[in-house]
């Protein structure tokens, strides 16, 4: 099939010879490192830490974190530097998967925010994700049903696939380590922790005993393996989600390796009944013992079993359909929202509809796909309007494909980062620690990006004037910004806007937020469920 290559300003599409100049520039596409930022606060000025383990490891643990100023939950993950011993410090370890991080731009991997240091530990700060792992999945269903499982399968290979054509080796695939959202009846995963992943080297190999004990391939006894081992670790979760228990046992963890090197894994049709026959012959591919007989993630995209859905193609449909028209005034300003004030429920729907969208599941969607998507459901004519329409609202991305990140910040709708609960956070902090009516810089951050923000949004404020001695709710606030972030006229002025909404609603509404001109500060009135 050939190539759509979608030039923006170009009424017609240019058909390519072939898909292969998709790959020629792979590497400078999709292998350009997400800017991950250190904030140099302490991270105790920054967040409040919940005392409760979310999960630990060797090294540290994570638990649940609320940003002070701006009430957006997270979870950080608490390196302990004494753990780590001086040979890992030495090796600059943290910073080695920081870079990995910075390479992965892809929705089966969870969105990591900032990084702090101080003396004692690292912290590295990501999504918080309530729906849990597939250890606790397992552990309240059991086993998984068919339709379940491939969902989850198909998902955890698209990502494992992704990282191995950027000869990225996970090492430490397991159940706890594979989170998850569900809604709906939709499941989104997430591959996280990447404290044992490493480059393969030019050869295709790496070495070294690492990972948990019941996922290890039998060949990483041997001196050298390569990213198949990653592949035996899916085939013993797939085992795990059919089977409600894992395949190995043992008292110590030589006695457990030996089992795995020497006896081999009940797959008999009868015990792993219900599972279907090409589920059952997927699995035997994941955890064929030698790893050169062994599927690959690209193979197994394209094994029977998988080729089904696996998607909501409605939902994708009509997620893209609800695209808001990216024509924003102040693309930094959008950014810096969109990486900092997102959570996990403003774009999963985003992230499923992408996944289905990358067919060969490289992280990067061509606008060919977008357009043979379309045409599932329109004749060619709407699919080629449809598609034309979606590239209008997808800024920045290259002539004929965009990536993930780009997908994301022309997706995401401001109104819900710019939700009235956030809005009010933002209208306490405002004048927090100051009486000089300006935005408290914690808000925003102090790295270059935020201040940018900052005094873009203190220019927004500051045209309000006189305003701010009135009464006034976040949905007036939260009118005036989306405004300004939509508006491509440099006349609309901020205060106009405001007079504007004041005059939609009756002051005789209850008010949510009081300006207390003597004290000048706001404060609550009356607000509900301040946790989101």
């Amino acid at each position: 099939m050939g190539n759509l290559c979608f030039g923006k300003d170009d009424s017609k599409w240019i058909i390519s010879s072939s898909q292969s100049n998709k790959h020629l520039d792979y590497t400078v596409l999709n292998v350009v490192p997400i800017s991950l930022p250190k904030n140099r606060n302490l991270f105790e000025n920054v967040y409040e830490i919940e005392n409760r383990r979310l999960g630990f490891g060797n090294y540290g643990d994570v638990k649940k974190c609320t940003h002070k100023e701006t009430g957006v939950v997270r979870a950080v993950k608490i390196l302990n530097k004494e753990r780590l011993g001086s040979s890992n410090l030495n090796d600059n370890w943290f910073l080695k998967q920081i870079q990995v991080l910075n390479f992965i731009n892809h929705p089966s991997f969870i969105k990591i925010h900032e990084f702090f240091e101080d003396r004692d530990y690292f912290f590295l700060v990501m999504d918080y994700y309530k729906g849990g792992d597939l250890l606790q999945k397992v552990r309240s269903c059991r086993k998984l049903p068919e339709d379940l499982l491939l969902k989850i399968m198909k998902q955890l290979l698209i990502g494992v696939s992704y990282l191995h054509n950027l000869k990225i080796v996970h090492r430490d695939l397991k159940l706890e380590n594979i989170l998850i959202k569900e809604k709906d009846g939709d499941i989104l995963v997430k591959i996280i922790d990447f404290d044992t992943s490493v480059k393969l080297t030019e050869k295709g190999v790496i070495s070294g005993l690492y990972g948990t004990i019941y996922y290890m391939a039998p060949e990483l006894v041997n001196l050298e393996y390569n990213e198949k081992c990653d592949i035996w670790s899916l085939g013993i979760i797939m085992y795990a989600l059919s089977t409600g228990e894992l395949p190995y046992t043992g008292l110590s963890d030589h006695h457990i390796l030996a089992n795995i090197q020497k006896i081999p894994i009940n797959l008999n049709n009868n015990f792993l009944h219900p599972l279907s026959d090409n589920a059952i012959d997927l699995l035997r591919k994941l955890l064929s013992k030698n790893p050169k007989t062994r599927i690959s993630a690209d193979e197994a995209l394209n094994h029977p079993w998988l080729k089904s859905e696996g998607f909501n193609s409605l939902k994708t449909k009509n997620t893209l359909e609800n695209f808001e028209e990216n024509s924003a005034k102040t693309p930094v300003v959008k950014d810096f929202l969109v990486s900092n004030f997102t959570i996990v429920k403003d774009y999963k729907m985003l992230d499923l509809a992408f996944l289905e969208l990358d067919t060969d599941y490289d992280g990067i969607v061509m606008w060919e796909n977008v357009f043979d998507f379309f045409k599932k459901f329109y004749d060619d004519a709407t699919a080629e309007a449809k598609t034309d329409s979606l590239i209008d609202k997808v800024q920045g991305c290259h002539d004929d494909r965009f990536t993930y990140s780009e997908f994301l910040n022309a997706g995401i709708d401001l109104r819900s980062i710019l939700n009235e609960k956030r809005i009010m956070r933002f209208m306490m902090t405002r004048n927090k620690g100051n009486r000089k009516n300006e935005i408290n810089d914690d808000f925003f951050g102090n790295n270059a990006k935020s201040i940018i923000v900052n005094n873009e949004v203190e220019e927004w404020i500051q045209e309000l004037g006189v305003r701010l001695d009135e009464d006034i709710k976040p949905k007036d606030l939260q009118d005036v910004m989306l405004e300004k972030l939509y508006s491509n006229s440099s006349d609309n002025n901020a205060s106009e806007i405001f007079d504007q909404r004041i005059l939609e609603r009756s002051i005789r509404e209850s008010q949510v937020f009081e300006y207390k001109k003597h004290h000048k500060r706001y404060e609550i009135k009356d607000y509900e469920d301040m946790d989101y």
